[in-house]
C-alpha cells in the first residue's frame, strides 16, 4: 500500500509520515524530493526551474515507487 501524503510547505507532512511509520510495522517514508534533489544537483537544466515541473522527476518517482513496492513484496 502506497499512503501519498500532498500538502504546502510547513503542513505537517513530515510529522504525520513519522507518526504513520510508528504506527505501520514494516513501511518506510519514501520522499520524493530527495529524487528532486539528486536532479538538481546532477541536471543542469533541471535547475532553472521547480523539479515537479521536470518530466524526468515525475518519471523517476514512479519508476522508484514501483520498484520499492515490488521489493516489499519480496518479503
Amino acid at each position: 500500500m502506497i499512503i501519498w501524503i500532498n500538502g504546502p510547505f510547513g503542513g505537517g507532512k513530515t510529522t504525520l509520515s513519522n507518526i504513520l511509520v510508528s504506527l505501520m510495522p514494516n513501511s518506510v517514508i519514501f520522499d520524493p524530493e530527495q529524487i528532486g534533489f539528486i536532479i538538481h544537483k546532477t541536471v543542469p537544466e533541471s535547475r532553472t526551474e521547480d523539479f515537479q515541473n521536470f518530466p524526468m522527476w515525475r518519471e523517476h518517482v514512479i519508476l522508484f515507487a514501483k520498484n520499492l513496492e515490488q521489493q516489499f513484496e519480496k518479503n
